[in-house]
């Protein structure tokens, strides 16, 4: 297995030689706000020259785009100085950038005061109109390339997967001893059940069993129901499936998921909505900021719809804001596809969403819900 150092130099390798499926797999356990020999990860992705057509591709420039967009999603800061023992340096032209004090918006933010120096001497060296021709396409391609990533960066990246209450090695022990008193059913006096909307049962055999004094000091709702059931062991019927009930009560007990890992976008999704429903406010903040970071075309319906029926602000706004930001980016085939999916599979309120964050700002978009 290798070490902590060794995954972290691969990492850093991995960005800057543009490695995105190698990226992706070497993510898990990876800190994307760590420092390395080409500064932080979103620096090793321009650690080399990305910019001229010449030296890199449009195919294997956007494969660059889309590993600062996931390194983002995981955490990566935009913003992020490096310290000044950073010893790599850009060579942009005829120009050295140093990355030490640096962060990946300021270095492209002094790549573009280059660029826009050069333009005019590099054209005025063009011999023949069709040297000058060829010169202004590729100087083109350059400024955009920069503008892509100048846009990329501009945009406030939340924060990467957070550290869930209580995940941390230091209260290791406690998290573990919470988990064994969970499964202590001899002391237990709650029962749980996981039941349909219409009071049928989901699994006829799913039933956990747990401690009144945990859920009452966790939910107020919790409380409320227990001190109104007179009967023993006392009994809960939650709206879920038991695999989601299982993951929101050890949560609760151990403040991290099984294995401190997280699970799959829809059981999150699940998990929030019994914290929500249930007031369990201590473990929200944790779950809406990982729905957050986790917005694609794949999860958008399920965390837009937890964000509209339980009025997450920040979360609505992250919604719309990708639902833009996609439309802008991806070809018109595709984005007619991902129109296509939402009127067929989304709530009319998540359509509604959908059609205010295209038409906000009167903007002209290319396909209406």
């Amino acid at each position: 297995m290798a070490s902590a150092s060794e995954h972290s130099k691969h990492m850093f390798e991995s960005l800057k030689d543009g490695h995105f499926e190698h990226v992706r797999r070497a993510s898990p356990g990876f800190n994307f706000r760590e420092v390395g020999i080409y500064g932080t990860p979103l620096m090793a992705l321009m650690a080399v020259d990305i910019w001229i057509p010449d030296e890199l591709n449009e195919v294997n420039f956007q494969q660059r785009v889309a590993a600062a967009r996931f390194c983002m999603s995981k955490g990566a800061d935009p913003l992020q100085h490096v310290p000044s023992n950073c010893s790599h340096q850009l060579t942009f032209g005829e120009r050295n950038v140093p990355f030490a004090c640096n962060s990946a918006r300021s270095i492209v933010s002094t790549l573009q005061a280059i660029w826009q120096s050069m333009v005019p001497q590099i054209l005025m060296g063009a011999e023949t109109e069709e040297d000058a021709q060829v010169l202004l396409q590729e100087m083109t391609t350059t400024g955009d390339r920069l503008r892509t990533f100048d846009q990329l960066f501009r945009v406030p990246s939340p924060r990467g997967n957070p550290q869930l209450p209580v995940a941390s090695d230091q209260r290791g022990f406690f998290s573990r001893r919470w988990s064994e008193i969970l499964k202590d059913y001899s002391t237990a006096d709650v029962e749980i059940l996981a039941v349909t909307d219409d009071g049928l049962s989901l699994r006829p055999d799913f039933k956990s069993h747990c401690h009144s004094f945990v859920l009452c000091k966790a939910s107020p709702v919790f409380a409320r129901l227990l001190q109104e059931d007179p009967s023993s062991p006392k009994r809960l019927e939650l709206a879920a499936t038991g695999v989601a009930i299982k993951a929101f009560l050890h949560l609760i007990y151990t403040g991290s998921f099984e294995g401190s890992t997280w699970p799959d976008v829809p059981l999150v999704v699940s998990v929030a909505r019994l914290a929500a429903e249930s007031q369990t406010w201590f473990v929200l903040p944790a779950l809406v900021q990982h729905m957050r970071c986790n917005l694609s075309e794949f999860t958008f319906c399920p965390i837009c719809k937890f964000a509209l029926d339980f009025r997450q602000d920040s979360l609505l706004s992250a919604c719309q804001h990708f639902v833009r930001t996609y439309e802008s980016r991806v070809p018109q085939s595709e984005w007619v596809s991902w129109s296509s999916y939402l009127s067929d599979h989304a709530t009319q309120d998540v359509q509604q969403l959908v059609y205010q964050a295209l038409h906000s700002g009167h903007r002209d978009c290319r396909v209406t819900l």
